[in-house]
């Protein structure tokens, strides 16, 4: 997972919230805002890989001959070689974040998997079981599961199963299962967190409701809300007699339906969601040609010039990671260099032949002619590339890159 696109998609999130929360949150049309809420955390994933047709965007004029490709600095250490870059740490750390809260999430439901599976089970409807068991403080329910102790099994049966029942019939821990993977994703967003707390709401006022427009008396159903409110679930994907805010749920049931005009208030977040979509595309568009007829253009106005943008880019083998670690391992920091405490960043352009092989190696910023030599001899020296191809042929493709020399720092230890 690129950084970018985990940033692209934590602000689409965030606004997309702030949308939600100011226009939707308090109305009553629960089936509307359970909708609301997947369709935008699903765009939030979405909207930041789209690419609108160029009609739709709104592009700068740039000449293509501006463009330059350029390839992931190599840093030349005088001790040791570092080809780490900060987006790599970035996105190691999210990917060990994503798969702790995986793990977290794969054991809960294997939690659940497993008492289902050593309880006795009845079915109360078809595609329905019942598993009373002392273990269970609060009432939950999970697929098809529904999981009561003996003694709210025996007191309140009817209130309770009515509210897990309707969990069940709405296909609420489809929900879960689905926010909880893009939690994993988004581990480190709090905005992804409070849309889950937000579904997890909407899950519970449409159980509220369907107890309610069962006959049940209202009064007497909150008062059991109230008794079991202290009660704590022993497992956070699962719905819950008792989840979520007592007190919004207590003012959800005893408030007037919205007015059916303020259904009509879901197109302010769409509204909000094709603003989004216009922004990403013109930031993908920008950072990406998506018209083919730029594509075909000449990088310079002069025709055997070599290209600098090409339908199929020159590949070294391995990719950009093997070709910076290759020259990583075989640049040398020249001693006298080193000697005269002489360090920067050597700028290189070259050219990758229609037959993989590099030529014209060119200085495009200078450093000194000792660092500068070395550099040129290890890219001179590279193996041979898979050519860039442009209309189904082999073309000439320029590309650049930076090495930077860099003199590590003395170890104040060595000199006591």
């Amino acid at each position: 997972m690129e950084p970018v696109y985990c940033f692209q998609v934590a602000l689409t999130l965030t606004v997309v919230f702030i949308s939600y929360k100011l226009f939707l949150s308090k109305d009553s049309f629960h089936a509307r805002n359970r909708a609301a809420i997947l369709s935008a955390v699903t765009l939030s994933f979405v909207l930041p890989l789209v690419k609108l047709p160029d009609f739709l965007t709104f592009e700068t004029e740039s000449e293509i001959s501006e463009t330059v490709i350029e390839l992931g600095a190599v840093i030349v250490n005088g001790n040791f070689v570092n080809n780490i870059s900060y987006t790599d740490v970035l996105t190691y750390i999210i990917l060990i974040g994503a798969s702790v809260f995986f793990l977290r999430l794969i054991i809960s439901t294997a939690a659940i998997i497993v008492k289902a599976a050593r309880n006795r089970k009845i079915e109360i409807e078809k595609g329905t079981d019942l598993i009373v068991s002392e273990s269970v403080k609060s009432p939950i329910s999970w697929l098809k599961y529904i999981f009561i102790n003996s003694n709210d099994y025996r007191n309140n049966p009817r209130e309770i199963l009515t509210h897990e029942m309707a969990h069940i019939h709405y296909h609420h821990t489809i929900d879960l299962i689905f926010i909880d993977l893009l939690c994993c994703l988004q581990w480190f967003n709090p905005v992804i967190w409070l849309f889950r707390r937000e579904l997890r709401s909407v899950h519970e006022f449409q159980a509220d409701a369907a107890v309610v427009n069962s006959g049940i008396n209202a009064k007497n159903y909150q008062i059991l809300l109230i008794k079991k409110a202290a009660g704590r679930n022993w497992s956070s994907v699962v719905s819950s007699l008792n989840h979520s805010n007592l007190k919004k749920r207590i003012a959800m049931m005893s408030s007037k339906k919205s007015s059916k005009s303020a259904a009509f208030k879901v197109l302010l977040p769409i509204a909000v969601t094709a603003c989004l979509t216009v922004t990403f595309a013109n930031c993908n568009n920008s950072m990406l040609l998506s018209n083919d007829d730029k594509v075909n253009e000449k990088s310079f106005t002069n025709q055997d010039e070599p290209y600098v943008i090409v339908e199929e880019m020159p590949e070294f083998p391995g990719g950009d990671k093997a070709l910076l670690m290759y020259i990583a391992e075989n640049v040398k920091y020249p001693e006298e260099a080193k000697n005269k405490d002489i360090e920067g960043t050597v700028y290189l352009r070259f050219v990758v032949n229609a037959e993989g092989k590099v030529q014209d190696v060119n200085i495009l910023r200078s450093v000194d002619p000792i660092l500068d030599q070395e550099a040129v001899k290890v890219v001179e020296n590279l193996p041979e590339w898979t050519p860039g191809h442009q209309g189904g042929k082999p073309v000439n493709v320029s590309m650049q890159i930076p090495i930077m020399f860099k003199l590590a720092e003395a170890n104040p230890s060595a000199d006591n």
